[in-house]
């Protein structure tokens, strides 16, 4: 006891005063074991222990040292201020997966037998003779001093990687849902300026702020088949804009060709264009099982995060409902930065592309039919990203517990994310049904909102929106990019979509083919959109036919006529469409008569005299 109080007056002293670092130091006194891969993929030597130094000062190695209690590896030189140091079994290995050198190698500062077991071992640093930290996994037997509780369960590929600082001796302390070479990004927040839009509506936001771009784009989604989106890459490419893009290599139904062919041309003008990939029969092992996000930095000073891939599905005026918002902030774009890097860095699971999608044509199809019903707003906030794997889990919890009523609009809820919701959740509005008296199923696909692709949930102060989808594989698993925006102007500006997404209050869309012939007309509203129950036609403001057929005829009299079409849907919503048709009279000339009785007494009397 007397060695640690002499050992922490000397930390203190050589700490600049400040009332926040004694605080912060005296909970953090001793180096940590921070993160170790015990148990790596077969025949990858991606074996590795990882320091970390929580205090304000650098620390002298020399008599530290790490064992499993069969061997040691004695550490030496030292360690700066919050920083980590790496020992790693293989030094090619770790920079293949890793993407960075390791400090030391085991072969550097081996004593003895020390390799971690697969199926369980202790980890203890060591100073000296005083155990300083530890952490056992699998199926370790060790029941002595520096452990509370039972050992971490661990299965292959995943590592042992602190959750904070907090140093209890007990499981709690430790995750062991990360892969080797996922990230360690920490939550932050940020006052941007925000504009927040809706898809379909206003989906050619994403075109303008991609425009804005006058150095550089960096765009990470699952895919990106927008021929709209790759025309304004082109401009930008033409322009001398950097364009660098990473993708999912492995997206649930193939690559379409779609994508392919906007890849290859992008390719060709000069994008650099990488894919995250998994082949685990040549050793490559992916560090999201799907690269999820969906977002754009321009000129690494704003970014666009979005719950929409960048394809026609969602960049169309029929698109999917989700969510866009652009935020402007330097320091946030600056992190994104560091995300979008980290993500694309050249380790064993990227793939540069080299143009080999060739020989691919596509057919622009789109349709214009839906009119846009809501705007954008813009607003200042704080916002605090949501970045999964490396934090999600625990930020997503945080947020739920400081909301009292929360609406949720989003693909689907799994069983295990909707224990955690039912019992705040005001209304849930899902693509795929949820059990429940406040759940109703998506349905707008008659109104060409075809699918409820957005991830948002609404709170009474702050909402949660982005990529990241409510089911633990996503949370735990997947690469994703989210939104804590902290203002209830975001609430109150989203729950009205919500709001209307929920009523069904997609008005229909009344296309008339009107055909004038004599004096009869036809309407003909087959093309008409929406779950329409009536129709109801005015003529020169009197009602003269209500009907649910779509083709209507009318016999009207000669001259200008005002036409009013009514039409209802089963929800009670209304749409009209006003028309002026004019009905030519009878074309018949009474001159005609005259005409033919005198050509009769003609025909009559040369008859007579041929007779």
């Amino acid at each position: 006891m007397e060695s640690k109080v002499i050992f922490l007056v000397i930390i203190l002293l050589l700490i600049p005063y400040s009332h926040g670092e004694i605080g912060e130091n005296a909970a953090k006194e001793h180096l940590l074991i921070y993160e170790a891969s015990p148990y790596p993929y077969a025949k990858t030597d991606m074996e590795y222990v990882c320091i970390f130094n929580p205090l304000n000062v650098k620390i002298n190695l020399n008599g530290y040292f790490i064992t499993d209690f069969e061997g040691k590896l004695i550490l030496h030189g030292s360690i700066t201020p919050n920083s980590k140091i790496y020992i790693a079994q293989n030094s090619s290995s770790f920079l293949n997966f890793m993407g960075f050198y390791p400090n030391y190698t085991y072969a550097e500062l081996k004593d003895g037998k020390f390799s971690l077991a697969n199926k369980g071992d202790e980890i203890a640093l060591y100073n000296g003779s005083k155990m300083v930290d530890m952490v056992i996994y699998g199926n370790s037997k060790y029941n002595g001093t520096g452990w509370i509780g039972k050992p971490l369960k661990l299965t292959q590929g995943h590592i042992i990687r602190r959750k904070n600082l907090i140093d209890t001796n007990t499981p709690k302390d430790w995750s062991t849902y990360h892969v080797i070479g996922q990230s360690d990004f920490k939550p932050e927040v940020f006052k941007a300026s925000l504009e927040i839009f809706p898809y379909p509506d206003k989906w050619k936001e994403v075109l303008r702020f991609t425009k804005e771009a006058k150095s550089k784009i960096l765009i990470e989604s699952y895919t990106m088949d927008s021929l709209a989106l790759e025309k304004v890459l082109e401009e930008k490419l033409k322009d001398g804009v950097e364009v660098n893009i990473l993708l999912d290599g492995s997206p649930i139904g193939g690559i379409k060709d779609s994508e392919k062919y906007i890849l290859q041309r992008l390719y060709l003008k000069g994008a650099n264009i990488k894919f995250m990939i998994n082949e685990p029969s040549k050793g490559i092992y992916d560090r999201y099982t799907f690269l999820h996000a969906k977002f754009i930095i321009v000129d690494d000073d704003k970014v666009l995060v979005s719950t929409e891939n960048f394809g026609d599905s969602s960049l169309s005026p029929c698109g999917n409902r989700g969510y866009g918002v652009i935020v402007r902030n330097e320091n946030f774009a600056r992190y994104m930065v560091r995300v979008f890097y980290d993500d694309s860095k050249n380790v064993e699971d990227i793939e540069n592309y080299s143009g080999y999608f060739q020989n691919v044509s596509l057919e622009e199809n789109r349709i214009e039919l839906r009119r846009a019903t809501f705007s954008s707003v813009n607003l200042t906030a704080y916002i605090e990203p949501l970045i999964a794997p490396d934090f999600s889990y625990a930020l997503f919890q945080s947020f739920v517990s400081g909301q009292r009523d929360l609406k949720i609009e989003a693909l689907y809820i799994d069983n295990n994310v909707w224990n955690m919701l039912k019992n705040k959740t005001y209304r849930a509005l899902v693509q795929y049904r949820r059990e429940g008296e406040n759940a109703r199923l998506f349905d707008g696909y008659e109104h060409y909102i075809p699918y409820l692709h957005a991830k948002l949930i609404i709170g009474d102060s702050s909402v949660l929106v982005g990529s990241m989808n409510f089911g633990i594989s996503s949370m735990l698993r997947n690469r994703e990019v989210s939104l804590i925006i902290k203002s209830k102007n975001a609430a109150n500006y989203l729950s009205k979509i919500f709001d209307y997404d929920w009523d069904g209050k997609y008005k229909p869309i009344i296309f008339a083919h009107i055909i004038e012939e004599k004096n009869e007309l036809t309407i003909d509203l087959s093309k008409s959109v929406g779950n329409i129950k009536d129709y109801i036609i005015y003529v020169d403001g009197k009602k003269i036919y209500e009907t649910n057929d779509a083709i209507i005829h009318l016999k009207l009299g000669s001259g200008v006529h005002k036409i009013k079409i009514i039409a209802i849907d089963y929800w009670g919503n209304t749409a009209s469409l006003e028309k002026n048709v004019k009905i030519e009279g009878s074309t018949f000339d009474p001159r005609l008569i005259i005409l033919l009785v005198f050509l009769a007494f003609f025909l009559y009397e040369i008859w007579k005299n041929h007779g």
